[in-house]
């Protein structure tokens, strides 16, 4: 039992931190939109 649930938890953190990575990734990507839209607009 012991060993099961250990195995579960890995992976619920696993889901997690691959979760924090494409909520990094999202939030770069939008910074770099408004950067290039705040560029075209100030141009």
């Amino acid at each position: 039992m012991a060993r099961t649930r250990s195995s579960a938890v890995v992976t619920s953190n696993r889901i997690i931190s691959r979760g924090t990575y494409l909520l990094k990734g999202l939030t770069i990507t939008q910074l770099k939109i408004a950067l290039r839209l705040g560029v075209a607009l100030s141009t």
